[in-house]
């Protein structure tokens, strides 16, 4: 809990979408946000994400990247360098279709010596050794493999208390569910027979998780106000090519397959302009980058790595996409109180009118005299102590002037 009488900043959210080899897209755009930060700091001091966000959450190969930044919190140069290593020693192979694919054992071998570098324990859990309120928090997602692609996706986070939670697992367990394809590697599954979980990436249904994470932020942080909402893409879903003009594997990979791919990619698009007319009447709070000039580059690609790379430098070279990143950090910076995280999720919230407190009577007679000590009395009862209840009863038979008691009581009183 934050100190008390110290006022609580904005909250900062990332949220990054999955993409395969475009991924890397996402961190070279970050990159360039934390190393203009950086630049404007008076010291010059460093700037890394788990600094500056609230809380980071992913999706895919997002999900690597979040908890790289978040959960271990890593600088996104170092992040690049571990997401190029993956790509590389995992990622890289192809069958003899020219088909990617990757062995879930080699994957889960790379993550555990990128853990033990930054932790020191291979098996470092998922969730936070030590709760800390003001520490960035980390989300990641995957469906359960049985689910269908509407069911709602399985969180797994860096703290306690969450609702629809993965099983508690490490972090490379938890990454290695959040990545698992299918086609490519097969589900990949957390415990023992017949409590055993099941997953597939949360690609599959919600490649772009923005809306569930604003959903556990308004769960996490009632009360509290949103500074910046920083959302980044991997790809725009016209640009994706899923098979090359040559080469075998556009004979072999399944239409439907295909098809699915596109719409994982269109999803994530939908997503983001629903976000842009949610935020459309609070300017400088959300803020999508997503680059567009990626059309040659297939989503297995890993090989292309350097392409990603240089289409993502171009696309922050424009002239739109710089000032929006200048007003991004901005936001980041200034840790306003924006918007209240109460209706963020998009639950309509009732509002109560409280309508003024209002008296309505008649004066008494004009002729009304005398009673002072009965009004006295009733004073003493009612206008006495305000940690107590009051009540008072006036009683006596009909026409003896109860009314016209109260009445002068009343007017005595109005203050």
């Amino acid at each position: 809990m934050p100190a008390p009488n110290l006022p609580q900043k904005g909250l900062n959210i990332l949220c990054i979408d999955g993409g395969g080899v475009r991924g890397l897209s996402a961190l070279i755009i970050l990159d360039e946000i934390m190393t203009r930060m950086r630049h404007s700091s008076e010291h010059g001091i460093s700037a890394n994400p788990y600094e500056y966000f609230d809380v980071i959450a992913g999706t895919g190969t997002g999900a690597i990247q979040a908890c790289m930044l978040g959960r271990l919190r890593m600088s996104t140069k170092s992040a690049i360098e571990c997401y190029a290593s993956l790509a590389n020693n995992v990622f890289s192979q192809k069958n003899w279709l020219g088909r990617t694919f990757f062995k879930i054992s080699k994957l889960r071998e790379s993550l555990r010596k990128i853990i033990q570098h930054e932790t020191g324990d291979p098996d470092e859990p998922m969730m936070e050794r030590l709760s800390d309120e003001n520490r960035c928090k980390t989300m990641v997602f995957a469906i359960p493999s049985e689910a269908s692609l509407a069911s709602i996706p399985v969180i797994f986070g860096s703290y306690p208390g969450i609702i629809n939670a993965g099983p508690d697992c490490t972090i490379w367990q938890t990454l290695c569910a959040t990545i698992a394809h299918p086609d490519l590697s097969g589900p990949f599954e957390i415990g023992d027979p017949p409590l055993q979980w099941s997953f597939v990436e949360a690609g599959f249904g919600c490649n772009n998780p923005l809306h569930h994470v604003l959903t556990e932020v308004a769960r996490l942080y009632p009360g509290r106000h949103i500074s910046s909402v920083l959302s980044i893409g991997t790809g725009k879903a016209d640009t994706i090519q899923f098979l090359g003009p040559t080469g075998l594997l556009r004979h072999f990979l399944p239409t439907k397959a295909v098809a699915a791919t596109k719409k994982i990619a269109m999803d994530a698009e939908r997503v983001g302009q629903e976000a842009e007319v949610k935020f459309s009447r609070t300017d400088g709070i959300y803020f999508r980058f997503n680059v567009d000039q990626m059309q040659s580059v297939e989503i297995d690609q890993w090989e292309r790595l350097n392409q990603v790379a240089e289409c993502a430098r171009s696309y922050m070279m424009l002239a739109e996409v710089s000032q929006r990143i200048d007003k991004a950090i901005q936001a980041i910076q200034a840790r306003r109180l924006a918007i209240p995280t109460v209706g963020i999720d998009g639950q309509l919230q009732i509002t109560k009118t409280e309508w003024p407190a209002a008296i309505y009577y008649r004066d008494p007679t004009p002729d009304y005299t005398g009673r002072e000590a009965e009004i006295s009395k009733v004073e003493m009862c009612i206008c006495g102590s305000d940690y107590e209840r009051k009540i008072c009863v006036i009683h006596g038979a009909g026409g003896t002037g109860k009314t016209q008691l109260g009445l002068k009581l009343l007017r005595s009183n109005s203050q």
